[in-house]
This record gives C-alpha cells, sequence and structure tokens, in this order.
C-alpha cells in the first residue's frame, strides 16, 4: 500500500490487470480500495511473516479470480539500519522476517497454483544492496542477498514448468521506508 508496491500496483492496474492490494497496513489498504484508482483489485491486511495471514489474503484473492494468479511480485519489505554492533536482536530478526521468511511464505502460497496452470511470473524485489552491501546495512544487505540466491534456485527449480522468476534490484529510491 505504499512506495515500490503501490507504484507497481498503480502499473499493472493502469494496464488492465486485477491487482490484489495486500500490505500489513490495512487502512492503507482500505483508503486505497476506496480511492478509485483501482476499480480491477481487491485487497486487506496480510502480515507475510506469518503463514496464516498469507493463507487468508491468497484465499481472498484467488476468490475474487476463480482462482487464476498470473504474476506475484514479493515487495514486502523493511530497513532497520544500523552499525553491527548497535543491532538490536529485534533490528535484525524484523527485516530477515520480512525481507527472507515473508517471500519464502509467500511464493509457497502462490507457486502451486502457478505450478497446476504450467505458466506464471515471480518477481522479487531486492536490491542493489545485496550485492553490495552499505554501512550500517547488514541485516538488509544479508536479507537481500539471501533474495538473490533464493531467486536464482526458484528459477530453476519453476523453469521446466514455465514459471519464470526474476530479482530486480533498484538502488535507493525515494519512499517513505527509504527516509
Amino acid at each position: 500500500a505504499q512506495g515500490i508496491g503501490l507504484a507497481t500496483a498503480r502499473r499493472f492496474a493502469s494496464q488492465g490487470w486485477y491487482v490484489g492490494l495486500y500490505d500489513i497496513n490495512a487502512a492503507g489498504v482500505e483508503s486505497l480500495l476506496a480511492c478509485g484508482d483501482f476499480p480491477n483489485a481487491c485487497g486487506s491486511a496480510c502480515d507475510v511473516t506469518r503463514r496464516e495471514s498469507i493463507e487468508a489474503a491468497l484465499a481472498h484473492f484467488s476468490g475474487n479470480t476463480g482462482g487464476r494468479l498470473d504474476l506475484l511480485v514479493n515487495n514486502a519489505g523493511v530497513i532497520r539500519d544500523n552499525p553491527l554492533a548497535g543491532f538490536s536482536d529485534e533490528d535484525v530478526a524484523d527485516v530477515l522476517a520480512t525481507n527472507v521468511t515473508g517471500v519464502f511464505n509467500v511464493t509457497r502460497a502462490v507457486a502451486p497454483f502457478m505450478i497446476s496452470r504450467r505458466s506464471g511470473r515471480i518477481i522479487n524485489l531486492s536490491s542493489v544492496s545485496g550485492e553490495k552491501g552499505g554501512r550500517g546495512q547488514t541485516n538488509y544487505a544479508a536479507s537481500k542477498g539471501a533474495i538473490n540466491a533464493f531467486t536464482k534456485a526458484l528459477a530453476v527449480e519453476l523453469a521446466p514448468r514455465k514459471i519464470t522468476v526474476n530479482a530486480v534490484a533498484p538502488g535507493v529510491i525515494d519512499t517513505d521506508m527509504s527516509q
């Protein structure tokens, strides 16, 4: 419901795609659905770190699309920058849970829909930090490096089923999160 995810959803919606808007921020999703920019959309709150939340969101989406799911954009992400010695356990756990475990959770839930149709596209949001870490970003760089490895391995695994898996690795984008 914000940043890169919102821009991505707007682009797909403008091209006529049926879009699912899911974000941990329920009020943000509700506001977007009410604004009129997404006439072909559904959405609700979703915490990518909790499988039951993902399953509920996926049931909601597939109920609105007759079970069709062509594209997944794994975009949920958080940043908790600090020098290594300054990280709290929560700083590290939150970043890894959202940025890595969230991608695993959502992809595991969505992949069976694509596998059964032998068609689909998965796009994971990585970062240049995954290849070239930045000062104070060891947890974030590690999470995005993991996404790069995950993307490569999953691409090999799903290619025989005609499902492509790619990652986009932008640099700093002016969003609320990067502020």
